[in-house]
């Protein structure tokens, strides 16, 4: 067991170091003693300062309080009490309430709980009960606890449990005990810090109004500018010097209202009718030089993408994301949840389509080719109405270029998901047709392996929640997306069978049908070894990926050194002379990486993306 897990850590050392060579950057998680605001909604899959608070150095645990809002008029204080595993009596103390009080929905509740340190970071466990069978781990984060705990911290400590009623999971909620630092010297010692959820109108003044506390000892508290924005779905940490209060009577404001008329008529006429003429003409002015600025601002913008005739290089997410830190999160998750005109197809136009799924347009299995007036499109029969919907509700939050288009539906049955269809055929037609493989050069197959991953990036980074493929191939058949649970294995999420097609199946996967974003970094690596071999995932019983062994466990150098020979006589012949070595041995290697026996030793879509950026 020992010499098992000491080749492990070896191995670990080793992938390490191949990265390091290949200009793979990893980003560090800066530490600080004092605790950070995560400006990103709950439903995020970022992991950010702030998307659990530090413990403190100098005390591992603390009595601590946590806001919960009241959600539907049913709820009591004993069913809150219950659900926050929380004492009755003390609930009621806290908040000035009995137990016959009559709840209000969004009235703030303050609730004791005990803040632990655990692995660096302070939480408040409680268990949580499915309530519904439909109900999902997110929901449980953001919705019943209203983002005290992320969705994605949810997920990793509950590793996806099958959803149901009476299945426990553990919730644990983001708490803080207080230390020097974040103590303001005015005020005096602060005994607590209060978790609370924030709401989409709130602000650092109207918050510590409503604790009676100040705009800057909030922002002491949570590594703020006096000025800075908050978001809905995230929390704050309230300093409370005692015990905690909240002030019922302080409401969020109401929206503006709209001006009905234009502003200047706001403006008191006095008995001057010069005065009059002068505020008439200072208005017309000020209109004038604010429509000269639009249309210099719309002038610069039509220049500028006149010149825009190359793609922007690739930067990491990190840059981009400092870039719109003025933007809220849930505007540009919003973005990709806007839905696209779907077509909806009769059982008749499906037949007529496929001329009556024809042989000669069949695409794979249960995938046909089909031709209307409209245009050419890819059809899939799928197990049920209830599959189609589900993959209609993910495709339709999806919007990427890497990522295959859904045109239209038929919900009758059987059902079927209508494709846009890709004129090219399959990466797999061109590897095996001598012709078509000279085209491939190693540019584009570079860029091939490229825009793969950043799709399947985008699958598990950058949606709301964020999926797995776990059906890539070189034939590039239609997803199947499943909810991602970050780059731990996963037990069986609701799948009757195994899905997929034999070569790029990882073994977790086909042992216990375990799927985890690591299945579609394996059946990518397989993928990477088609482009740079041409040869197929399984040839004559033989797995491609065993083809690689010979490539040596360790840095690029030791590789060039001992297994540069082997490594010629594997690359596509058609692609001699278009690389360098040193490039083809990062690419091998990471492919090796990839498809790796052991899911934690393969690195993740951001690590294979930073790599590739650079060879594309």
């Amino acid at each position: 067991m020992g010499t098992q897990y000491g080749f492990s850590i070896r191995r670990l050392i080793d992938i390490s170091v191949l990265l390091t060579f290949c200009s793979l950057y990893l980003l560090v998680e800066p530490s600080c003693c004092h605790q950070s605001y995560d400006k990103t909604s709950c439903y995020s899959a970022a992991q950010l300062p702030g998307s659990n608070y530090l413990c403190n150095l100098q005390k591992s645990s603390c009595d601590t309080f946590v806001v919960y809002r009241v959600q539907k008029e049913s709820q009591t204080l004993a069913s809150i009490a219950s659900l926050m595993s929380a004492n009755l009596t003390d609930v009621c103390r806290l908040n000035n309430l009995t137990e016959s009080d009559a709840l209000l929905p969004g009235e703030e509740i303050i609730i004791p709980v005990a803040c632990t340190c655990l692995e660096r970071y302070s939480i408040a466990k409680l268990v949580y009960n499915y309530t519904s069978a439909s109900e999902m781990l997110p929901d449980v984060a953001c919705r019943v606890f209203e983002a005290l705990v992320k969705a994605q911290v949810l997920m990793d400590e509950n590793q996806d449990p099958a959803p149901g009623r009476n299945v426990q999971v553990n919730v644990p909620l983001r708490c803080a005990c207080p230390d020097l630092p974040d103590v303001s010297a005015r005020a005096g010692p602060k005994r607590y810090l209060v978790t609370y959820p924030v709401l989409l109108r709130d602000s650092l003044a109207l918050i510590a109004t409503k604790f009676n506390v100040t705009v800057q000892d909030i922002a002491e508290a949570n590594g703020l500018g006096m000025d800075a924005t908050i978001f809905g779905q995230t929390t704050l940490l309230i300093p409370a010097n005692g015990l905690p209060a909240v002030d019922r009577g302080v409401r969020e404001p109401s929206p503006s209202p709209v001006a009905s008329t234009f502003p200047l008529d706001n403006i008191v006429k006095g008995p001057n009718s010069d005065a009059r003429k002068h505020y008439a003409l200072l208005g017309c002015g000020l209109l004038a030089a604010i429509v000269c600025i639009c249309l210099s601002f719309f002038s610069f913008l039509l220049i500028r993408a006149r010149y825009r005739n190359k793609l922007q290089s690739f930067e990491p997410l990190s840059d981009k994301a400092a870039r719109l830190s003025n933007f809220s999160p849930n505007f540009i998750t919003g973005m990709s949840e806007l839905k696209h005109s779907l077509i909806n197809f009769t059982p008749e136009e499906i037949r007529e389509a496929t001329k009556n799924f024809s042989e000669a347009n069949v695409l794979g299995s249960s995938v046909f080719v089909g031709r209307t007036s409209r245009a050419k499109y890819a059809m899939q029969q799928v197990e049920s109405d209830e599959a189609a919907r589900h993959v209609v509700y993910i495709l339709t939050r999806i919007n990427h270029l890497n990522v295959v288009k859904l045109m239209g539906y038929c919900y009758e049955k059987p059902s079927y998901l209508v494709f846009e269809y890709v004129e090219n055929g399959s990466l797999r037609d061109c590897l095996s047709n001598k012709k078509l493989a000279q085209q491939l050069t190693w540019t584009r197959r570079m860029q091939i392996a490229f825009d793969l991953a950043a799709g399947l990036h985008y699958l598990h980074y950058s949606t709301k929640p964020s999926y797995i493929h776990h059906n890539i191939n070189s034939w590039f058949r239609l997803a199947k997306p499943v909810m991602k649970m970050d780059d731990k294995v996963q037990p069986n999420i609701n799948q009757s069978r195994i899905v997929g097609r034999q070569g790029y199946l990882a073994p977790e996967y086909l042992t216990s049908g375990s799927a985890s974003s690591k299945v579609d970094v394996y059946a990518f690596g397989v993928v990477l070894l088609e482009l740079l071999s041409a040869e197929e995932a399984v040839s004559k019983g033989r797995f491609l990926k065993d083809s690689v062994r010979f490539l040596a466990e360790g840095s690029v150098q030791d590789t060039l050194n001992s297994s540069s020979d082997k490594l010629k006589e594997f690359i596509d012949p058609a692609l001699e002379g278009e690389f360098t070595l040193g490039t083809a041995v990062c690419i091998a290697l990471l492919a090796k990486c990839c498809v790796a026996d052991d899911p934690q030793l393969r690195p993740n879509m951001n690590d294979i993306l930073k790599t590739l950026s650079r060879a594309v």
